[in-house]
Order: C-alpha cells, then sequence, then structure tokens
C-alpha cells in the first residue's frame, strides 16, 4: 500500500515537473523564439468609426517606452501611451467619415529590445452611431463625458468670478491627456507700497495667496482640489 502511495506521488511530481518544463519552454518561446510583432488592432483598421475614441495597437511582448515614437496624417493622436503588451492611442474625436486617416508607429521596441519602425495604418472611418460601438468604445466615451461634466459643473463656479482689493479671482478650462479640466486664476493686484521692496513684494504676495485659499475655504471647498495659478 505505501509503495503504491509513494509511486503515485513520484508519478504526480514527474507530471508537475514536466507540465513546469513545457510552460517554461512555451514562455522561452513567446519571449526569445518568435519575432517580434503585432497581434492585432482595436478597433480593426476595417471598423473604425467617426465616434472612435482610441486605437490599440497590440504586440506579443511588452513594449518599453524607450525611443516609442507615433505620428499621424492629421492631427487626431490627443496622447499615446504604453500598457504592457498594448500601444494606446486616444483620439481626437469624432473622425470625419470618408477621409484616409494613418497613423504610423515611427518606432516601438519590446523590454528585451527588439524594434518595429515605419508600420503604418491606414483607415477611412464609418458613420456608426453611438448604440452600435463596442462596449469598450463607449465606456471610454462616457468617462470622457462624466469627468468633463465633474468639471463644468464644480461648485466654486458659482462663486465666480469674485475680488477685493487685494485679488481677483476667475476660473479657466484646459485640456490635459484629452480631458477638460478646471484651472483658477488668481490676479494678486500689488499695490504701489507693496512694491516698495523685494520683502515687502514677498510679505505681500504671501498674504494675498492666503487669502486666497481662505475664500475657497470659506466656500466649505478645499484649496488642495485646484490647481491656482498665481499672476502679479
Amino acid at each position: 500500500m505505501f509503495d503504491k502511495m509513494k509511486s503515485s506521488l513520484n508519478k504526480t511530481k514527474a507530471t508537475i515537473g514536466l507540465c513546469l518544463v513545457i510552460f517554461a519552454a512555451v514562455l522561452w518561446i513567446i519571449y526569445v523564439v518568435l519575432p517580434f510583432h503585432i497581434v492585432r488592432t482595436n478597433p480593426s483598421s476595417q471598423n473604425v468609426a467617426t465616434l472612435t475614441p482610441f486605437f490599440n495597437i497590440e504586440f506579443n511582448k511588452p513594449l518599453s517606452t524607450s525611443g516609442l515614437s507615433v505620428s499621424s496624417n492629421y492631427a487626431i493622436i490627443k496622447f499615446y501611451k504604453v500598457q504592457q503588451k498594448t500601444l494606446s492611442l486616444t483620439l481626437n474625436y469624432p473622425l470625419t467619415a470618408g477621409a484616409t486617416y494613418a497613423i504610423t508607429v515611427n518606432s516601438v521596441q519590446a523590454v528585451g529590445g527588439h524594434k518595429i519602425s515605419n508600420k503604418t495604418f491606414k483607415f477611412t472611418p464609418k458613420n456608426i452611431t453611438y448604440d452600435k460601438l463596442s462596449a469598450d468604445q463607449k465606456a471610454v466615451i462616457l468617462k470622457g463625458q462624466s469627468q468633463n461634466e465633474a468639471a463644468y459643473n464644480n461648485p466654486i463656479l458659482a462663486h465666480l468670478p469674485y475680488g477685493t482689493l487685494d485679488y481677483n479671482l476667475t476660473a479657466t478650462f484646459v485640456t490635459v491627456s484629452g480631458q477638460t479640466k478646471l484651472e483658477l486664476n488668481a490676479q494678486l493686484l500689488l499695490s504701489e507700497a507693496d512694491l516698495s521692496s523685494l520683502q515687502s513684494e514677498q510679505v505681500a504676495i504671501t498674504q494675498y495667496e492666503s487669502e486666497v485659499t481662505q475664500y475657497i475655504t470659506s466656500l466649505g471647498l478645499n484649496p488642495s482640489n485646484y490647481t491656482i495659478n498665481y499672476r502679479y
């Protein structure tokens, strides 16, 4: 009985060992033997809609950010980034139906050093309605709309513009990485007395900046949640 159990255990160990060897061999083939290549794009170049918010290029190996360069024949790329094996490009949509766009990967390399150069993807956007887009495209569009709405509906906007004898506070909207952000502009009103010396100027700037943050705090809001551009 003991011998049978021992034999069975040895067979199990042998099976596990063989599986590990096979797994290691597969990894070796994927990461070493197989050439660095593009697996697919999402969406495919034949199925790009005018409302498509991104164009992702998937590779068979993890990507490096070293030497990465991408361009397009029209200014349709907001920004791009590496996510494991995927080169993700966020697009300036809507695109023009019937126009021919070209995105070129000038240079991209795998973590191991293998490189692909001058690979171009051409596509002609189709008029595809929002309800017929893929789930991941809808999710990106909705996320962008939600972030933009958050900026335009920020509670501080009900209290701006605002001014005192020491500063004027206004709001502005900027686009960062394809998303709308709210920023505050604080114009500090330095008097001649404030500018009479470097020391008095610095004292006045510190005081007026403090007044700006105190005003935001008085509204029940957190100044650290805002980007405040001080000018004087």
